[in-house]
């Protein structure tokens, strides 16, 4: 007989795992229906996940075809609460599926004392979770605080001094439901959750004539649910099909069938599977007498050959990276012998992405039951961007992800399009280092555009195109405030703002955005119905939670590959199984369920505990290895990787060990203690090392051979003729570095930047004093007498306001510059007074002054002194203002070091050089030379120059020196391969 009655109620069908349920279902609609064949639209089947659907009809109208019917007319298979809500009679209240989350901040801010320092929107997605639990399972909450309070104490059995912590759990919850229950009430609504528990009650009390309903499964329904089915039971009105363990002792963590015949409130009697893998797992898995180690040898005695050997095998990935190489392996393997069906079953949402780019690699197609959330998706990454925009004034890194995006078009031409913002981001955005504020796109386009002769017709479609963000920007910037709004207002305006830049067409033409089009539609019709105000922070964490919940499932043709989570598998049957990421934290997973009230005051609530979910997940877990057929089909030379089932896992993450499931460890331990074999996969192992297989070949792996150090002979691409004091140190740090830098003109990417880094700083600090000391034009300045003590304050309140100038762009894109404008000013009266000191023996000379000096025929040196003074005696003072760190003295007296020395090349009568550093010690000067120490020091350094040009203009070969500090900071490791050198 396909399936067993295995109960006082012969409406109730206990399927062993080894059985397909299916199968049975099929003979079952055969048996009774028969009559009726092919129309069935009397007959609906009730399934726990709406994913099932497809892949279960498919699968039964293979097994009605093998019987002669080409087809089932009217068969339905529609989950429990879409049955019912289909059923649902006139209500005059008005149901509220979506918005809840507004209706229950609203609620918040009556209370603010609850929130503390709580995100209420994080707050509010648990409470409306919570309160799913509590309207699902036809719970309700005491009316009066005390008494529930005095309940929950009771079931925590908690010490006095814990007390509080518990009472403030209870009044969030006591307080928040009845608010939340109140509200619904006023605005005569009623909770979605609350209204199909309602009507399963009215359904299950109601005697008249119903479908005939069959549950394929019963597992992880609610209080309601189960009491519907048992009242169904009770009057004969449904058939229950459920796929359960039948072991004569109790297994992990408790039987499904105990759980069944507790929600159900009816009485089981079992009858002996008798498979030999049932046998195997329900030994494997028990938990009461003799001991682990006696029951492998008296079952391995019992049965001397192992019934899963060659057929379940157990893979150990030395990281996550290895885990999905070694499935995509196996599944490329599978379909190369023509297996058909294959399930991956995925907790882990990260491998299961990781996982499916592989195989689309590969060219394998998965059919992702479980999809990933719409967040995720290019459609509302666009919509990211334009929010992100938005809020950051239109900063360069979101701008540019936005234009780039095919979902936005505001050019017919998509390449002239193209081309506009590639014209954009490198000639306005990265030359001209414009990283914020469409006002100043603007500006430098006109700029730019002119000095680089661009087309008249160039300019101006990229300007029309900055201005129509311009003009949505001034739209939508009076809802940027804290100030709140209708969020009807904000949801029409901001779907406006997304259709005048294209989007909304685009998304017309792709799934996902289809799907994202629906959700703004939906959040547009939740804000008309439910009529409340929101800040843009409330708003923009609204949609990005919509998003985030929502999910996406791409259309695939082929379901060879099938990609799902444990509770998606109920039911499933594949010709091979692979259950991947067999960790503890996964299977059974925490023990926790939610944040409010532990396992025993869940009990006493009547709410489901992490046993009860735990048990659900085992049983699926447990189905699962029983769910194909354990004879081979295919010959033993390849038996090697034709197994039935692979069960996967990572034994460590960044270094850390990874603890594996204890059903994995159950499974391979008893294994090993009755026929001495562990099951562990070394032929993917191996794979893995290799990534080569029959249907796919990669390129070998590249290798560099190593070498003594990068070498070149500069001669052969030319010197140039003009060095920087930059490109002398370059030489003196690595000459490769300078061949890089000058002969072959490198240079590493120009990043824009949106704040300001020690570098733009010490730039800003620069022109500030540059401005106090010359005429600058757009500036304050020049403080024009000789600094004393008299003039000190006017001395210092200029500065300060040519300060203000210069940073005044920078704090307009970005606020928190301020911070270093405020830094730069705390030195200001400490520069002042080394000026005034200083003062007494120099005057100034000139400030930023450009000098150049021909070395050879050929060769000119050249830099920019920031300062330079005039002594007593006439004689020239080079200053470098230093805003970080200077080099040691030493550094600057053995040549390493040659900024300061290269300056005094450059000028005749140097007196003194040094570094003014401004600092939070003040303004003091460091590495000062003067006298003999300096004109030895700069005759070394022009001696030393001169004869590296001279090496180099007759082609002597220039090492890399590899000097670790050197290197550490060189943009050019990459071609001299500093990495691959020989040590000795």
């Amino acid at each position: 007989m396909p399936y067993s009655t295995l109960t006082k109620n012969a409406a109730i069908s206990l399927i062993p795992y080894a059985h397909d349920p299916c199968d049975c279902l099929v003979r079952f609609i055969l048996d009774k229906y028969q009559h009726q064949l092919p129309v069935l639209d009397s007959l609906t089947v009730i399934i726990e996940e709406p994913s099932q659907s497809s892949l279960l009809r498919k699968q039964i109208s293979s097994e009605i075809d093998k019987l002669g019917f080409q087809a089932l007319l009217g068969l339905e298979f529609i989950t429990l609460k879409d049955w019912a809500l289909n059923q649902a009679s006139t209500q005059e209240s008005e149901i509220i599926h979506h918005g809840r989350e507004l209706l229950l901040i609203e609620a918040l801010k009556e209370f603010p004392d609850l929130l503390n320092d709580s995100d209420p929107w994080r707050l509010c997605e648990t409470l409306l979770s919570f309160f799913d639990e509590l309207s699902l399972n036809q719970i309700e909450l005491d009316s009066d605080y005390s008494s529930f309070n005095q309940r929950i104490l009771d079931a925590y059995h908690l010490p006095e001094q814990l007390i509080p912590h518990c009472m403030n759990e209870t009044k969030i919850v006591h307080t928040l439901w009845n608010a939340w229950r109140a509200q619904l009430k006023e605005l005569n609504l009623i909770d979605f959750n609350q209204y199909y528990a309602q009507q399963l009650t009215i359904i299950a009390n109601n005697k008249t004539s119903l479908n005939d309903l069959i549950f394929l499964g019963v597992s992880s329904y609610s209080q309601s649910e189960n009491y519907f089915i048992a009242k169904l039971l009770e009057d004969s009105r449904a058939n229950v099909f459920i796929n359960i363990s039948i072991p004569e002792v109790q297994v992990w963590p408790n039987t499904k069938a105990e759980l069944l015949a507790k929600q159900l409130l009816i009485e089981l009697s079992f009858d002996d599977c008798g498979c030999p893998q049932t046998q195997f797992f329900d030994q494997v898995f028990q938990q009461q007498e003799p001991q682990f180690k006696d029951r492998a040898m008296s079952f391995a005695k019992h049965c001397p050959a192992s019934p899963i050997a060659n057929q379940l095998s157990i893979f150990t990935a030395r990281s996550f990276e290895q885990e999905a190489q070694a499935i995509e392996i196996q599944i490329r393997l599978w379909i190369k012998h023509d297996i058909k069906s294959i399930g991956i079953i995925v907790e882990n949402r990260k491998l299961a992405r990781r996982l499916r780019a592989l195989l689309e690699r590969s060219r394998i197609h998965v059919h992702d039951l479980a999809g990933w959330t719409l967040s995720s998706t290019s459609a509302a990454t666009v919509v990211e961007r334009w929010l992100e925009c938005l809020e950051s004034n239109f900063a360069y890194q979101a701008f540019l992800d936005l234009l780039k995006s095919p979902f936005v078009n505001l050019v017919e031409n998509r390449e002239l399009f193209e081309t506009l913002i590639y014209r954009l981001e490198h000639d306005i955005i990265i030359q001209q280092n414009v990283g914020v504020n469409l006002d100043d796109y603007i500006a430098h386009l006109e700029i730019r555009s002119k000095k680089l002769g661009w087309k008249p017709g160039s300019t101006k479609a990229l300007k029309d195109i900055l201005k129509i963000f311009k003009s949505l920007q001034k739209n939508m910037l009076p809802y940027l405030s804290h100030k709140a709004v209708s969020v009807y207002e904000l949801v029409e305006n901001f779907i406006k703002s997304l259709d005048a830049i294209g989007i909304l067409d685009k998304f017309r033409l792709d799934d996902a955005g289809i799907q994202l089009l629906e959700t703004l539609q939906l959040l547009k019709s939740t804000a008309q119905n439910i009529n409340i105000k929101l800040n843009w922070s409330d708003f923009r964490q609204w949609i990005s939670q919509t998003l985030e919940h929502a999910h996406y499932k791409p259309k695939v043709e082929s379901r060879t590959v099938s990609l799902l989570t444990l509770a998606q598998s109920k039911l499933m049957k594949f010709e091979r199984i692979i259950i991947a990421s067999n960790e503890q934290s996964l299977f059974p997973g925490q023990a926790s369920l939610s944040p409010y009230f532990n396992h025993q005051v869940r009990a006493e609530l009547g709410l489901k505990t992490w046993h009860d979910y735990a048990a659900d997940q085992f049983s699926d877990y447990r189905r699962l290895l029983e769910a194909v057929d354990y004879k081979p089909n295919i010959s033993d030379s390849t038996v090697l990787y034709d197994f039935k089932i692979l069960l996967t896992r990572t034994s460590e993450n960044e270094g850390e060990e990874v603890p594996a499931s204890p059903w994995l460890e159950a499974i391979q331990s008893f294994h090993q203690l009755a026929y001495n074999d562990n099951l562990e996969n070394n032929f993917l192992d191996e794979a893995c090392l290799h990534l080569r297989t029959d249907n796919r070949t990669q390129p070998d792996i590249i290798k560099l051979k190593p070498s003594h150090g990068s070498t070149v002979v500069v001669k052969d691409y030319g010197l140039p003729e003009t060095l920087s004091v930059s490109n002398h140190q370059q030489l003196i740090n690595c000459p490769y570095q300078f061949f890089c830098a000058t002969s072959l003109k490198l240079k590493p990417s120009e990043e824009v930047r949106d704040q300001l880094s020690k570098l733009d700083y010490g730039h800003r600090v620069h022109l500030c004093l540059q401005a106090f000391h010359s005429n600058l034009e757009s500036y304050s300045g020049p403080f024009a007498e000789k600094l004393t003590e008299l003039n000190r304050s006017d001395a210092i309140s200029l500065l300060f306001e040519i300060s203000d100038e210069v940073f005044a762009k920078d704090i307009e894109n970005n606020f928190q510059h301020n911070v270093w404008l405020s830094l730069w000013k705390k030195r200001i009266p400490d520069y002042v007074d080394w000026q005034i000191k200083h003062a007494e023996n120099h005057d100034i000379k000139n400030s930023e002054e450009y000098r150049t000096i021909a070395l050879t025929e050929s060769v000119a040196i050249k830099g920019i002194i920031d300062r330079v003074d005039i002594d007593e005696n006439n004689q020239n003072c080079l200053i470098d203002y230093k805003t970080g760190a200077p080099p040691s003295k030493q550094d600057v007296l053995n040549g390493e070091s040659i900024q300061l020395l290269s300056y005094a090349l450059l000028y005749d009568k140097v007196a003194s050089i040094e570094y003014l550093r401004l600092s939070n010690l003040g303004a003091k000067s460091v590495v000062r030379l003067e006298a003999d120490t300096l004109t030895q020091a700069a005759e070394q350094t022009h001696d030393r120059l001169m004869t590296m040009i001279k090496q180099l203009s007759e082609g002597q070969a220039m090492h890399a020196w590899g000097d670790t500090n050197t290197c550490r900071l060189c943009d050019m490791s990459g071609i001299c391969r500093q990495q691959s050198w020989i040590t000795e």
